[in-house]
């Protein structure tokens, strides 16, 4: 039977959107980007670790109710140790996980948000942050997760790239400063650098993003407008 396809709209905004499905709905893309982790931040001297990208997660779901809301939820980036936050829509049907923070202090570069805790048909871990290296720089964050693959991980004090997920930002390189955030959707922060005083901040991870695209039966679309 022909249908019709929307065009895609993105969810940019953090926190809870309501969108209602059309007349005669017969399918949705539903795409879901979870929250970059925050890089580590310095107190004593050292570079720290990037943060990790969010996960990608997607369905295509034919059992969707017509003209009727369902909620989305968008995870912030995180500024702290916790890690950022999930994107989901309809509650559990489709969930990006966000990525971790890498912890105060530490050089190690964190994981990103996996795929074994999303759910969805479609699902890719967020790229891993680099590790901080003392003296020289901070680790890069780790890139959201791809349509199609992993998000990249950081690389030295490069964040991830190369992909469709968000960039995760650079680590601080030498003299002393704070990490660089990671971009929308999901990019993980990179490490902040200490050499010999004051506090530097890892960047935040980029907030996470939901797109939605909805197709409906074109036939009872137009008997619907009296078209048929």
């Amino acid at each position: 039977m022909p249908t019709k396809t929307y065009a895609q709209q993105t969810i940019t905004a953090t926190g809870t959107t309501n969108v209602s499905t059309p007349a005669y709905v017969s399918s949705a893309l539903i795409e879901c980007w979870g929250g970059g982790g925050r890089g580590g931040t310095m107190t004593s001297n050292g570079g720290g670790g990037g943060g990790g990208g969010g996960a990608y997660a997607a369905s295509t779901l034919t059992n969707l109710a017509q003209l009727t809301s369902y909620a989305f939820s968008v995870g912030a980036g995180s500024s702290t140790t916790s890690a950022g936050g999930d994107t989901t829509f309809a509650t559990t049907t489709v969930v990006a996980k966000g990525g971790s923070s890498a912890a105060d202090n530490s050089a190690t570069g964190v994981a990103g948000g996996l795929a074994s805790g999303s759910t969805g048909t479609t699902k890719y871990d967020g790229g891993t942050g680099a590790n901080g290296v003392a003296g020289s720089y901070g680790g890069g964050g780790g890139e959201s997760g791809n349509t199609t693959a992993n998000g990249n991980n950081g690389s030295t004090s490069s964040g991830g790239t190369g992909g469709d997920g968000g960039d995760g930002g650079g680590g601080k390189v030498s003299p002393q400063g704070n990490g660089t955030g990671g971009t929308q959707p999901g990019g993980g922060g990179g490490g902040g650098l200490r050499s010999s005083s004051g506090t530097r901040t890892g960047g935040t991870g980029g907030n996470g993003q939901a797109r939605y695209r909805f197709t409906v039966d074109r036939k009872d679309h137009m008997l619907l407008l009296g078209c048929g």
